[in-house]
């Protein structure tokens, strides 16, 4: 069964309504899936007719974003988190940074699929942007603690 797109949806936002003959949305969403089973899968999420689909720039624009981002923050926590520990052995508290950061790796892309899942690309910006908010605030009032440890003369 390879149909294209015209013969199996409508532009339709509103509403999901479903053809007699096959049983497909008629709502389109370019991520929408169709025959394949990849994309979004109307029948288990229902949001995929209410919510536009990224374009491949955005999509590239995100991916470059992550890819630069997530490598230099790694760094930065490690170069300020070492600054502030001082020459006094590190190896718990590196220990402890590492352990935390392996249990976000585990945990993050668990939740986040589950917010996609149940509620769409929007809810999932949405907790993404909300936790980079907290971690902003929490970094801002904190930053003057963060001093260099500094030997006595």
């Amino acid at each position: 069964m390879n149909l294209s797109v015209s013969e199996v949806t409508t532009v339709s936002f509103s509403s999901m309504e479903y053809s007699s003959s096959d049983d497909l949305p008629s709502c389109y969403n370019a991520s929408l899936a169709l025959t394949d089973g990849a994309g979004c899968p109307v029948d288990k999420q229902p949001w995929c007719c209410e919510t536009p689909a990224i374009h491949p720039e955005q999509l590239i624009v995100g991916y470059l974003f992550i890819f630069t981002g997530v490598p230099l923050a790694i760094m930065m926590c490690s170069v300020i988190f070492s600054k502030v520990l001082g020459p006094y052995p590190q190896g718990t508290w590196t220990g402890l940074l590492g352990a935390g950061t392996a249990v976000a790796r585990i945990l993050c892309p668990l939740c986040v699929t589950s917010l996609y899942a149940a509620w769409g690309m929007l809810a999932t910006c949405a907790f993404m942007t909300t936790v980079m908010s907290v971690v902003l605030v929490i970094f801002a009032t904190s930053y003057g603690r963060l001093v260099p440890y500094r030997h006595a003369t």
